[in-house]
């Protein structure tokens, strides 16, 4: 009997890797060598997966004819199994072998199949650049490829017949219509394409001296505006406008909103409610004064963005002798500033750099934080949310429309007061606050890491000359019978500093710069003037310090009305806004610092504020402002703040200024009399 062979004798054949076998020509077992770069195929050709199979299957051949010329007797289906492979599959490379050599064992994958409907069409690569220009404009394939057909020259008429038979488009067809995403944002604006296109990646660092140096807490802050999600309404007088006229309020949706860069932490936000929901340059410098008021200077700066953010109220003023006051950017340290030309009144004055981007992703964590904030706020059931495009909300924007109309009060349709939504934003901040972040720049609780900062280094607070670049209205003037007598939208304020004023004399030019909307935080002075009148030698820009409100005595002792009442009710519809801030404290260190101002246009502020426990230095107030300071709970949103008095003219902004005036001229007046006595 013939022993049937074992797998023993055969093993190390079959063990042998055909990775690294070098193709065999006389069925021997095959020796061990890497395949080179010299034996990978033309371009066209066999691809080296094919080469490696075709080697395995001569490795293959090999055992079994090694197996069969060991074993006398053994047949070739037993040496086929103990190999492990199948005697047709092994007849069928025998064969290609015998009859091609090892080009015969090359699997023929690459030729296998029908040709794509793309081959089959003939579409020329001219013809698909042109239907995929449709594809972007019309946001359809199968549309785009009708209107070649109906349109373009040169569409093969196969293609033609098959988009006539109402069939759907071949897979092929279809993936070489398609574009990448950077293509269609590239098509719809330089805008949209600069948000997902091409971006250095940065770390957290900053760049001092040549240094590069970590950034930490309370280094950089970042501040954006954004329409909210959920409408708020606020008070104001009659307007032109049905929704004032028929309820005396306003629906809008702006704010201001700061989150510090290194911690990711939301710093606080404000809201601006203003008839034409359009927040000004006046409004960033007051939302930054509280900001600043609430935890201090940032240590380095500021990132914004560009446009009105880039204003000279912000920026500052390039102060000349040339009588006039030049408007300058914000972004240029490298201005020269010599004694004729110098630039004042701007953050700089206060060692805050400035940075304005150019691109939304530059500032990128808050613009993401926006998107995040909007997830968390779409969470409050109790506001009504119209979403992030128009008409996404059904109910909402319906309301919406019937509010813009006057057919409604916005409390009726859910939308919340603009006490109620800044609420709703704090608690949204706070949570977002808490959240650990697992990123690759923000990583922990930015809560924890900005307490961490500001307790190992404290954010230098704002002093009451700091307070001076904060004011939005400036130009220059001279002093005119003791007074700086400024004027806006025909209002005239009168300022006095009467020891600065007698030292200087009448004629001085100096650059003044106050809040129409609060007069009574004074107005500040700089040094303007350059002729020989200068006998003090003062340089240009030098801070020559404030000068307080005094506003103009009536003729008798009953105010007059204003016989212009049009006039005034137009300048008191456009000087009137009414904002609510909110500083986020840090969770479980207390409540945040709040502040809800309505101002009337006039000088009438009233203010309701709450201070937060936080490492900074306390808020400056200004005088004269009617002011309620709670330490725990905020005020309920739908009691309304107190009503700011009616004033007609240019009455005192206080009535113990008022009082203090009139005590002081009766006082006159008496003396006077006893003298003639």
């Amino acid at each position: 009997m013939i022993a049937e062979p074992t797998i023993q004798n055969f093993a190390p054949a079959v063990e042998r890797r055909a990775e690294s076998c070098t193709p065999c020509t006389d069925l021997t077992p095959p020796v061990h060598s890497p395949l080179s770069l010299a034996e990978l195929p033309p371009v066209g050709g066999p691809t080296p997966r094919s080469l490696v199979e075709r080697n395995q299957r001569l490795a293959v051949l090999g055992a079994v004819r090694a197996a069969l010329a060991q074993q006398v007797g053994c047949s070739e289906a037993a040496a086929c199994r103990l190999v492990g492979v199948d005697q047709s599959t092994y007849s069928r490379w025998r064969d290609a072998h015998e009859a091609s050599g090892a080009d015969g064992l090359v699997p023929r994958r690459h030729k296998a199949g029908r040709k794509s409907a793309l081959e089959k069409f003939g579409l020329s690569p001219e013809l698909l650049d042109k239907i995929r220009a449709l594809a972007l404009r019309t946001g359809s394939k199968r549309l785009a490829v009708q209107l070649a057909v109906a349109d373009l020259a040169g569409v093969p008429e196969e293609l033609a017949a098959h988009v006539r038979s109402g069939r759907a488009l071949p897979p092929s067809i279809m993936r070489a219509l398609q574009v990448n995403e950077q293509v269609g944002e590239k098509l719809r604006g330089q805008r949209a394409y600069q948000l997902n296109s091409y971006d250095n990646l940065r770390d957290m660092t900053d760049v001092i001296n040549g240094l590069r140096v970590p950034i930490n807490p309370g280094d950089w802050w970042e501040l954006d505006d954004m329409s909210i999600n959920q409408p708020f309404w606020f008070e104001v007088p009659a307007g032109a406008d049905r929704l004032s006229q028929r309820h005396g309020v306003q629906i809008g949706r702006q704010g201001l909103y700061c989150m510090d860069v290194c911690s990711g932490r939301w710093l606080g936000h404000q809201l601006i409610g203003r008839p034409r929901d359009a927040y000004r340059a006046e409004d960033i410098l007051r939302f930054l004064r509280l900001l600043m008021g609430q935890y201090g200077k940032p240590r380095r700066g500021l990132r914004l963005e560009r446009g009105i953010w880039e204003s000279t109220r912000i920026s500052g003023y390039e102060l000349s002798d040339t009588d006039r006051l030049e408007a300058t950017e914000s972004d240029c340290p490298e201005v020269a500033a010599p004694e004729r030309e110098r630039l004042v009144a701007g953050l700089r004055d206060l060692g805050i750099e400035v940075v304005h981007v150019y691109k939304p992703g530059t500032k990128g964590f808050i613009e993401g934080g926006f998107r995040r904030l909007q997830e968390v706020m779409a969470s409050r059931v109790d506001l009504a949310n119209i979403g992030r495009t128009r008409g996404e909300m059904e109910t909402a924007t319906r309301g919406l429309i019937a509010v813009h109309a006057g057919r409604s009060h916005p409390g009726n349709r859910g939308f919340g007061h603009i006490e109620a939504v800044s609420e709703a934003i704090a608690w949204a901040e706070t949570f977002l606050n808490a959240q650990t972040k697992q990123g690759r720049l923000h990583q922990g609780i930015p809560d924890e890491r900005w307490v961490a900062s500001a307790t190992r280094a404290p954010l230098a607070g704002l002093s009451r000359d700091d307070l001076a670049v904060f004011l939005p209205e400036r130009g220059e003037k001279q002093i005119s019978s003791g007074h700086l007598a400024l004027q806006r939208e025909g209002v005239v304020y009168p300022f006095v500093s009467p020891e600065l004023f007698a030292e200087v004399g009448n004629g001085y030019r100096v650059l003044a710069a106050f809040d129409p909307s609060e007069p009574t935080l004074g107005c500040a002075m700089w040094n303007a003037e350059t002729s020989s009148t200068n006998r003090q030698g003062w340089r240009l820009g030098q801070f020559l310090g404030w000068a307080e409100f005094e506003p103009a005595a009536p003729q008798f002792g009953v105010d007059p009305e204003h016989t212009a009442q049009s006039l005034e009710n137009r300048r008191r519809y456009h000087n009137y806004h009414r904002t609510a801030f909110r500083a986020i404290a840090a969770f479980g260190l207390g409540v945040d610092g709040r502040e809800s101002t309505v101002r009337d246009g006039r000088g009438n502020v009233a203010r309701s504020t709450s201070a937060v426990p936080v490492p900074a230095a306390p808020a400056v107030t200004s005088p004269g402002e009617t002011e309620i300071r709670t330490t725990a709970e905020p005020r309920d949103p739908l009691v309304p703040l107190p009503a700011p008095r009616r004033r007609s003219g240019l009455e005192a902004p206080t009535q113990e200024q008022f009082t203090q005036r009139r005590g002081r001229t009766a006082g006159l007046l008496a003396a006077l009399k006893t003298a003639a006595a």
